[in-house]
C-alpha cells in the first residue's frame, strides 16, 4: 500500500521536496535569528496559562475585550512551546516548513485549475521568493498569518477538488479548514466571496437558476460556521469586525484606496520605493486611473485570447482578499507592516505566473521566455531579501548584546523593580523590542519573580546610528533627562507624549524625555528600584533607592 502510494504521488513528492530545498536554502539564514518583541510577549502568555481551552472565549492574550481573537493559534503556539520551549531555531523551522507547505499546496491548487505544470511552477516559485514575504519568515509573530494562509490555500484546494470530483470528503475538509483559518486569524474573512467566485469560475454554469441554488446549497455550512465565528468573536472582543488597532471601522475611502494600492505596490516594490511610487500616483491621480483601466483591458484581452478564466479569477479574489486589510497601515518610512500582504499574495501569484505564460501566446520559445522571465524576478527578489536579511540580523545582535549586558547586571538575591526607558521599538522598520521587554528578560534569565514596566518612550535606531550613542543621560536629583547627543542627529527619541506610574511621571516633548521620580513613593515601595534605559551602544543601570 505504501509503495503503490509513493508509485502514485512520485511527482507530487518530488515537487514537495524540491520546494522545501528551495525553502530552506534560500531563508536558512532565519533559522539562527531568535525571537523579537512579540515573541516573547507570547511566548510568556503561553509559558503562564493555566489552560489553553480559555482562549475559545478568550482574546489570544488570555482576556475579555478588544485585542485579537485566534484560539487556534493559541492550540498550535501551545503545541511549539511544549515541544521546543525556548528553542528559537525550532519555531522557526516551522516558520519555514509551514511557508513550504503553503508554497505546495499552492502548486497543487494552480495546477488544478490552469492544468498547466509551468503556471503551477510559477505560482509557487513567485511565491517562495516574493519579495514581501521576509517578515513573515523572519519574525515568529507573524504565524497568525502564516498558518491563516495555509489553512485557506488548503481551503481553495480541497473546494476545487469538491466542485470537480463531487467527493464530500472534499468538502468536509475545504469546511474544515477555513474554519481553521478563521479561528486563526481574521484576514481569512472574506472567504464567502472567494467561495462563490470558486464556483462561478470553475463549476458547473447551468442556468443561472441552478447556479443560484448550487451557491446558496452548497454555501448554507460555510454559512453557519462564519456566523458562529462572527457571534463569537463579538462575544469575546466586543465587535465584529472591527480590529485590535481599532474597534470601529473607518468609512472614509481615501484612506482604504491608498492601503490596497500599497498592498498592489508591495507586492513589487520594497521601502522606500514603494512609499515613493504611492506618493507619484496619488499625486497623479489621472495616471493611477489609467493603470486601473489599463489592468483591467490587458487581463480582458489575454482571457479572451487565451480562453483562461483564471486571470479574472485571481484578480478578483486579489481584490477581495485585501479587504480585511484596508484598515491597517503600513509604516511610512520602512517595510513593517508587509506581514498584511501575505494572504493577499497568494492570488498575486497565480496572476503572474498565468499572465506571465500567457502573454508570450505560441512562440517556439515560450518556456524559456517564461523561465527567464522567472529567473530575473528570483534574483531580483534575492538582492531585496539579502538587505532586508541583514536589517533583521542587525536587530538580532542588538537584542544578543541587551540580553548579555542585563544579564551580567542582574542580582537575582534582590527584590528587583525595573523601569525599562527608551529601549528601541524597531531597527529600520526590523522588530525588536517593540512590546515585552519585561517578559523578555524573565524568560531569557529564567527568573519570573522580578518586577517592572515598559515605558512607552522609545529610542528610534536605523542604518545611520547603528552601535553609535544617540542618547544623553542627566539626573538632577528626582529629575531624570534623556536627549540626543547632539543638535544634527535627527530625531532619535519618539513616543507617547506623557506617561504615568505609581512611582514616576515620563513626559516626551517630541525631542527629550523627562522623567519625574515619586521620591516617597519609591522610598516607601518593598522594591530595589533601577532605571534601564538603552543609549543606543549599551544598555546603562541607574539605582533609584
Amino acid at each position: 500500500m505504501i509503495t503503490s502510494f509513493f508509485k502514485k504521488n512520485k511527482n507530487n513528492l518530488l515537487a514537495f521536496l524540491l520546494i522545501t530545498f528551495l525553502v530552506f536554502i534560500f531563508f536558512y539564514p532565519t533559522l539562527h535569528l531568535g525571537f523579537f518583541s512579540d515573541d516573547y510577549h507570547f511566548l510568556y502568555v503561553t509559558a503562564t496559562q493555566d489552560s489553553v481551552l480559555k482562549y475559545l472565549f478568550l482574546n489570544i492574550i488570555g482576556e475579555s475585550g478588544g485585542g485579537s481573537y485566534g484560539p487556534m493559534l493559541n492550540f498550535i503556539f501551545t503545541a511549539e512551546y511544549n515541544l521546543f520551549h525556548l528553542h528559537a531555531f525550532f519555531y522557526h523551522m516551522t516558520v519555514l516548513l509551514v511557508y513550504a507547505l503553503t508554497a505546495f499546496v499552492l502548486f497543487l491548487f494552480t495546477r488544478n485549475i490552469s492544468k498547466n505544470n509551468l503556471v503551477a511552477w510559477g505560482s509557487a516559485i513567485f511565491f517562495i521568493f516574493l519579495q514581501n514575504h521576509t517578515s513573515t519568515v523572519s519574525w515568529v509573530a507573524v504565524q497568525p498569518h502564516l498558518w491563516a494562509t495555509f489553512f485557506f490555500v488548503l481551503f481553495l484546494y480541497f473546494y476545487q477538488r469538491f466542485i470537480v470530483e463531487k467527493n464530500n470528503w472534499y468538502y468536509i475538509f475545504s469546511l474544515l479548514f477555513i474554519i481553521f483559518s478563521l479561528f486563526t486569524k481574521e484576514s481569512a474573512i472574506t472567504f464567502p466571496a472567494i467561495f462563490i467566485l470558486l464556483e462561478l469560475f470553475f463549476g458547473e454554469n447551468k442556468s443561472i437558476a441552478s447556479t443560484l441554488w448550487r451557491i446558496v446549497r452548497r454555501g448554507i455550512a460555510f454559512a453557519l460556521a462564519l456566523l458562529s465565528y462572527l457571534v463569537i468573536r463579538f462575544v469575546v472582543l466586543g465587535y465584529v469586525f472591527g480590529y485590535y488597532g481599532s474597534e470601529h471601522l473607518s468609512s472614509q475611502v481615501l484612506p482604504k484606496l491608498k492601503m490596497f494600492v500599497e498592498l498592489v505596490l508591495s507586492m513589487f516594490l520594497a521601502s522606500p520605493l514603494r512609499q515613493h511610487f504611492r506618493d507619484i500616483l496619488f499625486f497623479h491621480p489621472y495616471f493611477l486611473t489609467l493603470i486601473f483601466l489599463l489592468v483591467l483591458a490587458v487581463t480582458w484581452f489575454v482571457s479572451r485570447k487565451n480562453k483562461t478564466k483564471i486571470l479574472w479569477f485571481s484578480l478578483l479574489s486579489f481584490c477581495l482578499a485585501t479587504v480585511p486589510f484596508l484598515n491597517v497601515r503600513f509604516e511610512n518610512s520602512s517595510d513593517e507592516g508587509e506581514r498584511y500582504g501575505f494572504l493577499v499574495s497568494v492570488f498575486f501569484v497565480i496572476f503572474l505566473a498565468q499572465f506571465l505564460y500567457s502573454i508570450f501566446g505560441n512562440l517556439k520559445y515560450k518556456k524559456y521566455f517564461y523561465f527567464g522571465l522567472i529567473t530575473l524576478f528570483v534574483i531580483f527578489s534575492f538582492f531585496i531579501h539579502f538587505e532586508k536579511g541583514k536589517l533583521w540580523q542587525k536587530s538580532a545582535d542588538l537584542r544578543d548584546s541587551m540580553l548579555t549586558q542585563f544579564a551580567n547586571n542582574l542580582d537575582k538575591s534582590k527584590n528587583n523593580y525595573f523601569i525599562f526607558l527608551s529601549f528601541p521599538d524597531n531597527f529600520s522598520g526590523t522588530q525588536l523590542t517593540r512590546n515585552a521587554v519585561l517578559e523578555m528578560f524573565k524568560l531569557e534569565n529564567n527568573f519570573f519573580s522580578m518586577s517592572g514596566e515598559r515605558v512607552t518612550m522609545y529610542s528610534l535606531l536605523n542604518e545611520k546610528n547603528y552601535q553609535e550613542k544617540i542618547v544623553n543621560f542627566s539626573r538632577d536629583l528626582d529629575t531624570v533627562r534623556l536627549q540626543p547627543v547632539r543638535e544634527n542627529i535627527g530625531k532619535v527619541l519618539s513616543g507617547t507624549g506623557q506617561y504615568h506610574s505609581e512611582y514616576f511621571d515620563a513626559i516626551f516633548d517630541s525631542k527629550n524625555i523627562e522623567v519625574s521620580l515619586k521620591r516617597v513613593q519609591i522610598d516607601k515601595s518593598p522594591y530595589d528600584m533601577t532605571l534601564v534605559y538603552f543609549d543606543g551602544q549599551r544598555l546603562n543601570f541607574v539605582p533609584l533607592n
